[in-house]
């Protein structure tokens, strides 16, 4: 699954004790019941992204400038977008896609 991009490197420590508990119940229904599984859906992210470029006006003109404040500013907007999602949001789609709209 972490492959696959459906679960990150951190939720996979999170997970092993769970599957210990549960060893007769399937991977993928133990992470979506705790609520584990990576938001990759781009037009969801998509949608998440505008929000937080619309609520962090200063960050996104940062972003324009040069060297250590706008790489600063662009990692405070993904962790705008990994909040809202509560850390589910893939990061690196989320990244892709701010890349691409404050380009």
């Amino acid at each position: 699954m972490i492959q696959a991009g459906k679960l990150s490197a951190g939720t996979a420590d999170t997970i092993i004790p769970l599957i210990a508990q549960s060893p007769n119940r399937q991977l993928e229904a133990i992470a979506a019941e705790h609520n584990l599984i990576q938001q990759s859906d781009a037009e969801q992210l998509e949608v998440l992204i505008d929000q937080v470029l619309t609520e962090n006006p200063k960050a996104v003109e940062d972003v324009a400038g040069d060297g250590k404040k706008s790489k600063k500013a662009l990692n405070f907007l993904l962790g705008q977008v990994m909040q809202k999602t509560k850390g589910r949001a893939n990061p690196k789609v989320a990244s892709e896609i701010l890349s691409k709209k404050l380009s």
